[in-house]
């Protein structure tokens, strides 16, 4: 199959898509053999509609966008859907292309990667999965948030090779089956590390504006994912005052960087229609996380912050852990500033436990290995 047959479905959930679903649609049309589109929310995401339709502009952006070649289907339902999987299956009915790409109204794409995608597919009969890392973008496109490292939340399946019948049968992680309900076998993956490696990456725009972040993590309050949003948002978005919780993640020590990589030409558009035009939607002032961000004591903060992270990462002896506990502990103080330390400590006293009990398990299976098979724990020992 040559990259000219074959045909990328773009299917997307969208709910109060503005101001982006115009833009994505300018982003994804050349490259789309159609593009499936189900407007509505699920029952958790009631707190942003009332009837389970957009309350802004989102409908007539779609169905004025110009479709010349017919690609565009929308597909909008009384009510609301019993949750995002419903969604999911809901466009899976809809597509005829070979491989189906999901994809939200605020994550953008470099065009060679559409097409990079387009021919990994193509080359390869057995690839049936890729996955993106991404990059959170933040504020006016200065700054991203990071610390993802060791939540296994950085690598996001997206692009699947697709057969008629196929539905989703779990979203989190995506997992598709076959028309009898059964997952399917997946013969190849190829993951975000790789295809990062090679300059391909999800930009997400999630954290652009004040209204959209709250929307975002009320959303995930309500899943249970993050803890309670108000003073989080003073705190982290606001004031700046926690630096190390930008995500409001109870166990886990999420913070901003600067943006190192190359945004998407589309995504400077917004900027600068949002910023020149469009000043219903302003970009989180960000002057003060930026100045603090670049600042020279911030960054021995955030490799502070990295360790302390990926503590249970470490293959470490309990010795090990037992001395280097305690410096870690002394340098929360020197390192991070007053508004942050208690949080900072926190985290790590959890990461810390983490750590032990993964040492304890380790010894544990060592246990049951030498009361089953006395000779395993000799060799290994």
């Amino acid at each position: 199959m040559d990259q000219y047959s074959t045909k990328i479905s773009y299917a997307m959930n969208v709910l109060n898509g503005e101001p982006f679903i115009d833009y994505q649609l300018r982003s994804i049309y050349k490259h789309a053999h159609e593009i499936i589109i189900v407007e509505g929310a699920y029952k958790k995401f009631a707190f942003a509609t009332n009837n389970g339709r957009s309350q802004d502009t989102t409908l007539s952006s779609i169905r004025s966008f110009p479709d010349p070649d017919r690609k565009i289907k929308l597909i909008v339902k009384d009510g609301f859907y019993e949750d995002r999987m419903e969604m999911c299956n809901e466009f899976m009915h809809h597509i005829t292309g070979d491989v189906v790409w999901q994809i939200d109204a605020d994550e953008f794409y470099h065009d060679h990667t559409h097409i990079y995608i387009k021919e990994l597919f193509a080359a390869d009969a057995d690839l049936d999965t890729v996955s993106f890392n991404f990059i959170d973008v933040f504020g006016s496109l200065k700054l991203q948030t990071s610390g993802l490292e060791g939540t296994g939340l950085q690598d996001v399946k997206r692009v699947h090779r697709f057969a008629k019948g196929d539905i989703w049968i779990n979203q989190r992680p995506p997992v598709l089956g076959n028309e009898l309900g059964q997952i399917k076998p997946i013969n190849k993956v190829i993951q975000g590390d790789e295809l990062e490696r090679s300059g391909h990456l999800m930009f997400n725009l999630t954290m652009l504006f004040e209204k959209q972040i709250q929307d975002k993590f009320l959303y995930y309050q309500a899943k249970e994912f993050t803890g309670p949003m108000y003073d989080w948002f003073d705190k982290s978005i606001r004031t700046f005052r926690d630096k190390f919780n930008m995500l409001n993640f109870a166990g886990h020590l999420t913070y901003l960087t600067v943006i190192k990589s190359k945004l998407p030409d589309i995504c400077i558009q917004i900027q600068q229609d949002c910023i020149d035009k469009n000043t219903k939607y302003p970009f989180i002032p960000d002057s003060i996380h930026y100045e603090i961000v670049t600042s020279p004591v911030y960054n021995p903060a955030v490799r502070a912050a990295y360790e302390i992270n990926t503590l249970p990462q470490k293959q470490w002896s309990l010795l090990k852990l037992a001395l280097k506990v305690p410096v870690i502990a002394v340098d929360i103080f020197y390192t991070f500033d007053s508004s942050s330390t208690g949080f900072v400590f926190r985290v790590f006293l959890t990461k810390s436990l983490l750590s032990l009990k993964k040492i304890f398990a380790g010894w544990f299976r060592l246990l049951k290995k030498a009361i089953a098979r006395p000779e395993a724990i000799n060799n290994e020992i």
